[in-house]
């Protein structure tokens, strides 16, 4: 990738990868990104176990469940970070998810289900963000 960079004051600054769009900033602050193609990095793997989903594999996850799913909060979690999982059952089913957090942190739900799609073959697109000290989490169930 070819990064052009140009500077139009002594605080002005843009940063432009050639043909792909630009970033601009004033002194410290961004005034304005422009992105022509775009997207995020699928972290795929199977699992069933301990779930410590660690945020620089990706935001968008997917995961063929093999086992049941602990959820034991974010590897090295920061305020901020965003985690979004596509949860595929296997062809058994019956997976189900849980949480053992320490007492320091919470895992709330929107409407309060943690009640995954547990057919053979289901899949459930499960949102955590980690925002002081909680992890609050969109469970969207049966994806057809």
């Amino acid at each position: 990738v070819t990064y052009n960079i140009t500077s139009t004051s002594n605080r002005d600054v843009m940063i432009a990868p050639h043909g792909t769009g630009r970033i601009d900033f004033d002194g410290n602050q961004l005034e304005k990104a422009e992105f022509l193609h775009y997207k995020e990095t699928v972290h795929q793997k199977s699992y069933g176990a301990t779930w410590t989903p660690y945020a620089p594999d990706g935001a968008v996850q997917e995961m063929t469940l093999t086992g049941n799913l602990d959820f034991q909060g974010f590897a090295s979690a920061e305020d901020g970070q965003t985690i979004t999982t596509v949860l595929h059952q296997d062809n058994s089913g019956s997976r189900v998810l849980t949480e053992t957090l320490d007492s320091a942190a919470q895992l709330v739900f929107a409407g309060g289900s943690q009640t995954l799609t547990t057919t053979a073959g289901a899949t459930d697109i499960l949102t955590i963000s980690y925002i002081g000290g909680v992890y609050y989490a969109s469970l969207n169930k049966d994806f057809k």
